[in-house]
């Protein structure tokens, strides 16, 4: 009966996998690196759960299926950390990614140079699975690897405004979860059932983070402008950015230059407000920030904001000035008349830096 269960689990990750390959294969928001990381971690799930099921039914079966047994757990040692490094570079943004590819190299050789000592795992004579010496330098790998998986979904998030949300909260938790019921109980095996549930909201969760970015600032798109600055209340400022003579750039260096130029002012408001708010390419070659700051913090901001713009034009020529104006919302504020004032000390400040 306990068997039965196990194998419709097996089941479940199974078709759970197959449904996350086909809808990564079919989704249109996906660049090919991110799908094809994706799609190699359904194989990683699937191949250490077909390893790990190859254990539950051979073990203890008698002399026949040693080698099959061996075999299987020999796969799921080798892809198991594999899943953690390919979801990184899926849903990530991992720092030093070749090492961490190097890494799951040079793992799967130290799981085949310690297989047939048994030093990891080893079957004995009547084909039972044990752990071997060695086995805690396996579970301390990866460990390792799950927390860089994590680690660069969290980083991944950051740069594009979503940081530790509560539902990737609650995806670390299945993870976990799963790690410890196991852990307690050897013999409820959901590891990687949690881990496929693990992969398909991970990418449910990359999709709703593509569909809320601009394409080619990766700055919050307009669609969170609105919503955001709608159902922000309080004490906030508005600042509205605008990129001053930006046709001028397109017209004599060309597109590519043009949207090289709005990524570094992109870059350059991030850096300077992100930390205090949210930040928007609303349209064309105009952005705006939401942020909560006191005087001293708008004051730094500003500054560092100015200081960014100079040296991106000392560095490249074609870099045009960007001009911005910004007012306070204050609960008795409408959100009109806040976008109206910010607006209207854009022009002003744009029309007095032309004049310079």
């Amino acid at each position: 009966m306990f068997f039965d269960l196990y194998t419709a689990v097996i089941m479940i990750t199974l078709l759970i996998i197959l449904i996350t390959a086909v809808d990564i294969h079919n989704n249109r928001l996906m660049s090919r690196d991110t799908a094809r990381w994706a799609i190699l971690t359904c194989v990683m799930i699937g191949l250490s759960t077909s390893g790990e099921y190859v254990d539950a039914l051979l073990n203890g079966s008698g002399l026949t299926w040693i080698s099959v047994h061996i075999a299987g757990r020999f796969v799921e040692f080798c892809c198991a950390p594999v899943i953690c490094i390919a979801l990184a570079f899926a849903y990530g943004s991992p720092v030093n990614g070749e090492v961490a590819i190097r890494s799951a190299f040079i793992h799967i050789l130290f799981e085949l140079v310690c297989l047939f000592p048994g030093l990891v795992f080893y079957v004995d004579e009547i084909n039972l699975y044990h752990r071997g010496p060695l086995y805690p330098v396996y579970l301390a790998y990866f460990t390792a690897v799950v927390v860089f998986a994590f680690m660069t979904v969290i980083r991944k998030g950051k740069a594009y405004q979503t940081d530790v949300d509560q539902v990737l909260f609650w995806i670390l938790t299945i993870l976990v979860t799963g790690v410890i019921i196991q852990f307690l109980y050897s013999r409820i095996r959901i590891f990687y059932l949690c881990m496929a549930v693990v992969n398909m909201l991970l990418c449910i969760r990359n999709d709703k983070t593509m569909l809320q970015v601009d394409t080619v600032t990766g700055l919050l798109n307009r669609k969170c402008y609105d919503v955001d600055l709608a159902e922000h209340d309080g004490d906030f400022m508005l600042y509205l950015f605008d990129v001053d003579l930006f046709k001028q750039v397109n017209d004599t260096y060309g597109h590519t230059v043009g949207d090289i130029c709005l990524q570094t002012v992109s870059a350059i408001i991030l850096d300077a407000f992100g930390s205090y708010g949210q930040c928007y390419r609303i349209r064309g070659d105009e952005f705006a920030a939401v942020v909560e700051m006191d005087l001293q913090q708008q004051v730094q901001a500003e500054s560092h904001f100015r200081q960014l713009v100079k040296d991106a034009m000392e560095h490249d020529e074609r870099m045009p000035d960007v001009s911005f104006g910004l007012s306070r919302h204050r609960d008795d504020h409408h959100i009109r008349s806040l976008i109206d004032e910010a607006d209207e000390n854009l022009y002003h400040n744009k029309m007095a830096g032309r004049k310079k």
